[in-house]
């Protein structure tokens, strides 16, 4: 129980989050061709994105084991991490990709 903890584990979960916001803003006002160029910038550009997204990636291969051995804290500890992206994709919806 929590032997192996959760670095990987929230480290992919924060990359998601990272990417799904910055889906949300692109893509609320609908989906242009543009949209595409906008999406590359954010996403592969911005160097604190580009780190976000390495980490997510170089540790994927631990995160079965980290699910297998997910506790209730660390699982609470997940949630704590995702929380504050609701009210931004929240605004960012609304706002329409602005």
């Amino acid at each position: 129980m929590g032997k192996t903890g959760v670095k990987e584990l929230t480290e992919l979960v924060e990359g998601i989050m990272e990417v799904s916001l910055v889906l949300i803003e692109v893509g609320s006002d609908g989906i242009q061709l543009g949209d595409f160029r906008t999406l590359w910038r954010r996403l592969g550009d911005d160097p604190a994105m580009r780190d976000k997204l390495k980490r997510a990636y170089e540790g994927i291969g631990a995160v079965e084991g980290e699910i297998k051995d997910l506790d209730l804290d660390e699982a609470m500890g997940l949630a704590i991490k995702i929380l504050p992206y609701i009210p931004k994709m929240i605004q960012a919806a609304k706002s329409g990709g602005r």
